[in-house]
């Protein structure tokens, strides 16, 4: 890519991040660069004499006028929640309740669910055998457990994409009022029938893989919500060796 292709900013981060590869080797809360700057600089100096003190304000209009909770998340476009033992599925699922993640997902953040992170979205889940756990009941989903675990080949109907990817877990999910995210062509997901669901920017899905290094179009999806705008076409070998495995699976 020629340098006239990219604006100031741009070239500026570029030479940056890869040519003086500039890298973060200590940071200090607001209070301290305030009223400890003398001895930051002192510190600095005798530790890191190559190293400059530079003030980094995450403070904006958008801070100072949008709620926040006590625990707010970090910002971004897209939130991945992966899967997880009973034990942490369960404390991931209230460090999201205390945080404003459900608020995020009301204003359009977009968020992928794989697995556990599709149950703690739904209204109940089971843990630690039948116990039922309240979700953060972003849908209508109800997850029991099954009478057999769900292991081997997933293999789902998108909307004519086939999503390719490896399953492994107990649950069995009914999802009321939200359309799945596709047929099952092989496999369990929620039920043998359907498998996770859309509801708004939220993808959910009991396909591991990982699922978007398997998928390069959801991948593609995903980022192309998050800009606004289709992504240009780049083929890659995650997109070649896509096309192998859907042709070794087959459609059964």
């Amino acid at each position: 890519r020629p340098l006239s292709a990219y604006s100031a900013v741009a070239l500026h981060e570029v030479i940056n991040t890869e040519v003086l590869a500039i890298q973060i080797v200590e940071t200090y809360p607001l209070t301290a660069y305030l009223f400890q700057r003398q001895q930051l600089e002192a510190s600095l100096a005798a530790t890191n004499p190559r190293a400059t003190l530079q003030f980094k304000s995450w403070l904006s209009w958008g801070l100072l006028t949008n709620p926040m909770s006590s625990d707010p998340l970090i910002a971004a476009d897209i939130y991945l929640l992966g899967g997880g033992e009973d034990g942490p599925q369960r404390y991931a699922c209230e460090a999201l309740r205390r945080s404003d993640f459900v608020r995020r997902i009301d204003d359009g953040a977009i968020v992928l669910a794989v697995c556990a992170g599709l149950q703690i979205l739904g209204t109940s889940f089971c843990v630690e055998g039948d116990d039922a756990y309240a979700g953060l009941a972003v849908v209508d989903a109800v997850t029991v457990r099954g009478d057999t675990r769900a292991v081997g080949e997933l293999r789902v109907d998108v909307g004519g994409s086939l999503l390719v990817g490896f399953e492994n877990h107990g649950g069995r999910t009914t999802v009321q009022a939200t359309p799945p995210l596709g047929d099952v062509v092989h496999g369990v997901g929620n039920d043998g029938v359907v498998d996770g669901f859309r509801h708004h920017n939220v993808i959910a899905t009991y396909a591991h893989g990982p699922v978007l290094a398997l998928n390069p179009w959801l991948a593609d999806d995903l980022l192309s919500r998050a800009l606004g705008a289709p992504l240009e076409p780049h083929r890659s070998v995650a997109d070649q060796l896509y096309a192998q495995r859907c042709r070794v699976l087959g459609g059964n």
